[in-house]
């Protein structure tokens, strides 16, 4: 179910938290219309973005670092969002800079599982992964959306 996810995915947020000596915060947001529940969701779905965004964005931060993890029905889908404050994919591809080539599949392979969530209907499950930038034209974080039919 979306509670065991996010439980597992909260839990695995305090562990990260605690290994990085607490240098983010985060928060869980569900919207009101969503019965965590009743809600089936392919498992670890939602962690890998997570990874991903503490790993590459926040921990190479100065300042105040963020993480929030937002639900909600849309237009008969489950959307889920992941954003950061990161320093963005850009400044964290150039980071790597020199490092021998490794390339992760974390990510590929869970937007595969995703696209593969079976669905009656004509919804067609997707994952966005969108740059944030400030009022200056400057890097300040990344945005996931996944949406998934509700199953």
């Amino acid at each position: 179910t979306l509670e065991q996810e996010l439980t597992a995915l909260r839990l695995y947020i305090e562990m990260e938290a605690l290994r990085f000596k607490q240098n983010f915060n985060f928060k869980i947001i569900n919207s009101n219309d969503i019965d965590e529940e009743d809600i089936k969701v392919p498992p670890l779905i939602i962690q890998p973005f997570v990874e991903n965004a503490i790993k590459h964005g926040l921990m190479h931060r100065e300042g105040e670092a963020s993480l929030i993890i937002s639900t909600r029905h849309f237009n008969d889908a489950l959307e889920i969002k992941v954003i950061d404050n990161g320093i963005g994919r850009v400044a964290s591809e150039k980071l790597k800079g020199d490092l021998p080539l490794h390339r992760s599949m974390g990510i590929q392979l869970t937007k595969e599982r995703i696209l593969l969530t079976d669905t009656s209907g004509d919804f067609i499950p997707e994952v966005t992964i969108n740059d944030l930038y400030d009022i200056d034209d400057h890097p300040s974080g990344t945005e996931v959306t996944i949406k998934l039919p509700l199953l």
